[in-house]
């Protein structure tokens, strides 16, 4: 859904909910809706399953105000159940008029927008799918009376580069234009943390020195060759960015 669209349910529901990735906040994050809407958003990162419970614990103190979920949690879905609830039934009181409160949510593509109100609604009533575009057009979804939660296909932000969609699953491995430097820089990200050791681990190959030795030696392990014996690097990348993207390969 385009930026233009997507302004006039911003507008007009009660309620905000913007979805992001536990595993890259600020790339996932829609920054200029969350100055403009502050007074009526609630920001959920997804898929802290997928980091390790040290991690959690340091991002809720880098990120008070974001609620981290585990969709499959129903004890963390009914806290944010009921803080969701709260906020409604005040709004309710507020406007007389009208008792319906229409809750938006939002996001770029996968970072659990559908799997998180399946979650809020107890059942399964938005589609979900590992491959990118799973939800095409807007729903209304029942959550409570009077109380209606709006799904809607993932926003692309303007001028985001692949290595920011790559972090959050919203474009799939096989569509990047270079996979390489994608894959690079999220290796560099597991170098830099000092988490390399799972990559390692996790593809069965010595300990390297650097991501491009990395990249290299998973495209020997797989046996990924192009004409003339050359090691298919890009076969490789993708590879390493899929099983990220599916939470295979943990940070």
């Amino acid at each position: 859904m385009n930026l233009q669209k997507i302004r006039k349910f911003l507008e007009k529901c009660n309620i905000l909910i913007e979805v992001i990735d536990s595993r890259a906040i600020e790339q996932t994050r829609l920054i200029f809706f969350e100055k403009k809407y502050k007074d009526k958003l609630i920001i959920v990162a997804t898929k802290k399953d997928l980091l390790e419970s040290q991690r959690i614990e340091k991002l809720k103190e880098d990120y008070p105000n974001i609620h981290f979920l585990n969709t499959r949690d129903r004890a963390e879905v009914n806290q944010l159940k009921q803080k969701i609830f709260e906020i409604a039934f005040k709004k309710m009181q507020k406007n007389n008029r009208n008792n319906r409160i229409s809750i938006f949510v939002f996001g770029l593509p996968n970072v659990g927008k559908s799997s998180l109100i399946n979650a809020l609604a107890n059942r399964k009533v938005a589609a979900v799918g590992f491959r990118v575009g799973i939800t095409k057009g807007i729903q209304w979804i029942k959550l409570a009376d009077n109380i209606l939660l709006l799904d809607s296909p993932g926003i692309i932000k303007p001028k985001t580069d692949e290595y920011d969609l790559t972090l959050s699953a919203s474009i799939d491995a096989e569509k990047l234009k270079q996979p390489y430097l994608a894959a690079s820089r999220l290796l560099e990200r597991f170098f830099k943390e000092k988490k390399q050791s799972k990559v390692f681990e996790y593809f069965k190959i010595p300990a390297q020195k650097n991501p491009s030795q990395t990249i290299l030696e998973i495209a020997k392990k797989r046996g990924f060759y192009i004409k003339g014996g050359e090691l298919n690097l890009d076969q490789a990348a993708r590879v390493i960015i899929r099983e990220w993207q599916k939470g295979r390969l943990k940070i």
